[in-house]
C-alpha cells in the first residue's frame, strides 16, 4: 500500500457531517463546521479531539435569504462566498510593498554615495596645473614611479619635487598612475 490512502481524508477521520474549515497558527487549533455550528478543537490535534462550540454561521440560499427572512449581503459567487481579494486590496498591497522597499533603497543610495565620496572623488577632480612660467614642466605619474625615480630620471632632487610651491600636498607614499607632478625645469 502506498503512503496515501483514502483513510487520510477528513471524511473518514471526522464525525459524519463535520468539516474542517480553518486553522489558527497562533493557537494551533483547527476550526470545524457541522451544519450551521462552528466548533474549535484542542491545540495541536488535527482531528479535533474534544471540541468546544464557538458559534453559529448564517447560511444563505441563492436569493440572499437565510431561510428565516433575514436578507444577507449579496455575493457575486455561488454559495454566498465573498472574493478573497479586491482591486483595493491589491492596490494596498502594492503600496505596502513599495513602503517596505523604500528603506532598502535609501540604504543602498547612502552606501553608493559613501563609496563615491571616498573612491570616485579623486578621479573626478581636475588635475592640478603647474604654475605658469618657463621653469616648470608637467609630468604624469606612470605605473611603478616613485618620487626618487621621477627625480633621478629628470635630474632634479627629491626635495625640489616636494617644494610646497610646485607640488602642494604631494606625498610620495600616495603616488598613483595618472597623478600629475610639477617638475622644476633644468636646462
Amino acid at each position: 500500500m502506498g503512503r496515501w490512502t483514502q483513510y487520510d481524508e477528513d471524511e473518514y477521520r471526522l464525525c459524519e457531517g463535520m468539516k474542517r474549515i480553518g486553522y489558527d497558527a497562533d493557537t494551533q487549533r483547527y476550526t470545524f463546521q457541522k451544519g450551521n455550528e462552528l466548533w474549535i478543537g484542542e491545540p495541536g490535534v488535527e482531528t479535533g479531539g474534544n471540541l468546544t462550540k464557538a458559534g453559529t454561521v448564517h447560511l444563505t440560499d441563492d436569493d440572499g435569504d437565510d431561510g428565516v427572512g433575514n436578507t444577507m449581503p449579496s455575493s457575486s459567487h455561488p454559495g454566498g462566498y465573498q472574493p478573497l481579494t479586491t482591486e483595493t486590496d491589491i492596490q494596498r498591497s502594492k503600496q505596502n510593498a513599495y513602503r517596505m522597499f523604500l528603506p532598502f533603497m535609501v540604504v543602498v543610495g547612502v552606501c553608493l554615495l559613501l563609496i563615491w565620496h571616498f573612491i570616485g572623488r579623486d578621479s573626478l577632480s581636475p588635475a592640478p596645473s603647474c604654475p605658469d612660467g618657463p621653469y616648470t614642466k608637467k609630468y604624469d605619474v606612470q605605473v611603478g614611479d616613485s618620487c626618487w625615480h621621477i627625480a633621478e630620471s629628470h635630474r632634479v632632487t627629491v626635495d625640489s619635487l616636494l617644494n610646497s610651491t610646485l607640488n602642494p600636498g604631494l606625498e610620495c607614499t600616495l603616488l598613483k598612475p595618472g597623478d600629475v607632478v610639477c617638475l622644476p625645469y633644468s636646462a
